[in-house]
């Protein structure tokens, strides 16, 4: 695999909690949560998707760029996609699991923002529709 300078990522998870509700850490800290299915591109190139439920597991390289803020993370409201992956690697893969955090310090559970970019954020600055079907109806160069 070639130098990891991008991720693009998408998550499909569940849990027990009410998102909605609860937000993002209530619903990534139940017991029962889990990744389903783990979407991402590398660089801009295709998309690989993970069949967590189904077994798939993730190839070292992307767990080690999780961690690494030289890579840069891109995500449709990146905040849930950090914490739960947060959640799922240091459930999971422990190894790979590093925080930005002291040990008395509630961000210790969670990557370190610093190299995580919201594609939300960057549509609303941008003056583009927010939500994510519309945002990617306008963004689409088919649609010209």
């Amino acid at each position: 695999m070639a130098e990891i300078k991008t991720l693009s990522i998408d998550l499909e998870t569940r849990s027990s909690i009410d998102l909605g509700k609860c937000g993002v850490y209530k619903y990534a800290s139940s017991p029962d949560f889990d990744i389903l299915l783990f979407g991402v591109s590398v660089n801009g190139g295709p998309v690989e998707v993970y069949d967590l439920a189904c077994g798939d597991t993730v190839p070292r390289e992307i767990l080690t760029a999780l961690t690494d803020e030289r890579v840069t993370k891109w995500a449709y409201n990146c905040n849930f996609e950090r914490v739960c992956l947060s959640v799922w690697v240091r459930r999971n893969y422990p190894q790979y699991f590093r925080s930005y955090g002291i040990d008395v310090d509630s961000v210790q559970n969670y990557f370190d923002p610093y190299s995580w970019k919201c594609a939300l954020v960057w549509a609303a600055y941008n003056g583009l529709p927010l939500s994510l079907e519309n945002l990617c109806s306008a963004t689409d160069p088919c649609n010209s």
